[in-house]
């Protein structure tokens, strides 16, 4: 039996976007430098965007040597979540690209997970389980459809291809590098930008793949613990947030029948 060439693996880069955030970034890259990834390679990339709370110093410290895996740090001045990932996409040539939040925790398997669930040619993302992790205890007045907000809406936990309306979330979700090419990249005039809150750029990307005829698939077994911080269960951020996803609703109507075309007809 010969050994398999390192070079013939598959690679993975897992891409944090940050910005401002070092207490809850810390213990993220700690949680994703201690994946294992039989039968394919990977490193770790943070776009920094625009931080002043010492996350530079906190990223040389603690993962500059000494890691599992490589850690890399890249500055975006441009404010803007998508601006971030985008940045995060021209830094690297890994053949799949996974997004996490900066405050989300993968569970030991989780990078695993995402590369079983490319295993067919077909899958252009893969998508994976999101469990609030709630800072606080909610308010009395919290609701089953505010907690929906933070976390994507599946028909079944099983693993299953999905469509519009079962998109994963950005917190945790892959790519394959190749999409970007056909499709372009994340819109820069959507997604998180200081207190725009429009939460749509990954399901415009999403909704382009999936109409460019890419399958878009939901892995349960890689799973997230994404931390919800009190300030995100305060009313003013939950009106802005629905607002905020009226608007993305108006964006993602304009991406579904730009070309006019049957997804018209399968909706209705």
């Amino acid at each position: 039996m010969t050994e398999e060439n390192p070079q013939s693996l598959p690679t993975f880069t897992v891409c944090i976007c940050t910005r401002n955030r070092v207490k809850y970034l810390e213990p993220t890259i700690e949680a994703v430098v201690r994946q294992e990834l039989p039968g394919g390679r990977f490193d770790v990339l943070v776009v920094d965007n625009g931080s002043t709370d010492g996350t530079a110093a906190m990223v040389a410290a603690r993962f500059g040597t000494g890691t599992p895996v490589s850690v890399r740090w890249v500055r975006e001045e441009k404010a803007g979540l998508s601006r971030a990932r985008n940045r995060a996409i021209a830094e690297t040539t890994s053949d799949y690209l996974c997004f996490l939040d900066d405050d989300a925790i993968p569970e030991p398997g989780w990078l695993k997970a995402i590369m079983d669930g490319f295993g067919d040619d077909d899958i252009q993302v893969v998508g994976g389980h999101v469990v609030p992790a709630y800072e606080r205890d909610p308010p009395p007045w919290w609701s089953a459809r505010i907690a929906l907000v933070f976390a994507p809406q599946v028909s079944t936990l099983q693993r299953h291809r999905v469509s519009q309306g079962e998109y994963p979330h950005g917190a945790n979700i892959a790519f394959r590098r190749a999409v970007f090419a056909r499709v372009g990249l994340f819109r820069e005039d959507l997604g998180y930008s200081g207190k725009k809150l429009i939460p749509a750029e990954e399901s415009e990307l999403l909704l382009r793949i999936e109409k460019a005829g890419g399958a878009i698939l939901y892995e349960p077994a890689a799973v997230v613990r994404h931390l919800i911080p009190a300030a995100r269960m305060e009313r003013e951020y939950l009106r802005e947030r629905f607002y905020g996803a009226g608007l993305a609703s108006h964006e993602l109507e304009k991406t579904r029948r730009h070309d006019v075309e049957s997804w018209g007809f399968r909706q209705i």
